[in-house]
């Protein structure tokens, strides 16, 4: 009677596939998660089932680096510090503009200034009041 053998080809894929499947299980332990929302996707570290650490990629084409669950540097050089919703700034934050040297500090809505707020322009001067949809309002 011939003995069967098991063909070399099937123990290489067999082997990949628990080693492709322990490194998913490290992934995963280790926190890292790739999400979903309305206004973008989320590839990184979830802390306390919040966004902590990663990289975003928005709806609108824009991308970020999150560090600490609560500052974002955009790809234009912006950096907001601050409330996060997901993963748009949402609440109270401060918003440094790379190219101009301009800083808003106040409220945001959904990663745009939106509400009672201060911007201090790069020459100095400053305007105290509300946003709207990103731009001043009076």
């Amino acid at each position: 009677m011939k003995e069967k053998r098991i063909h070399p080809i099937v123990k290489i894929f067999f082997a990949s596939a628990v080693f492709v499947s322990l490194i998913v299980v490290i992934i995963l332990a280790m926190g890292y998660r790739y999400i979903t929302y309305p206004e973008g996707k989320f590839i990184g570290i979830i802390k306390n089932n919040v966004p902590y650490e990663g990289h975003i990629k928005y709806a609108t084409g824009d991308e970020a680096d999150l560090y600490n669950g609560m500052q974002l540097k955009f790809e234009n050089g912006n950096v907001y510090e601050g409330d996060l919703k997901n993963i748009v700034a949402d609440g109270h934050g401060k918003l440094t503009f790379a190219g101009s040297g301009n800083v808003y500090e106040g409220m945001f809505l959904n990663n745009q200034m939106s509400g009672k707020g201060t911007l201090t322009y790069g020459n100095g001067n400053s305007y105290e009041g509300d946003f709207v949809n990103g731009k001043r309002e009076g």
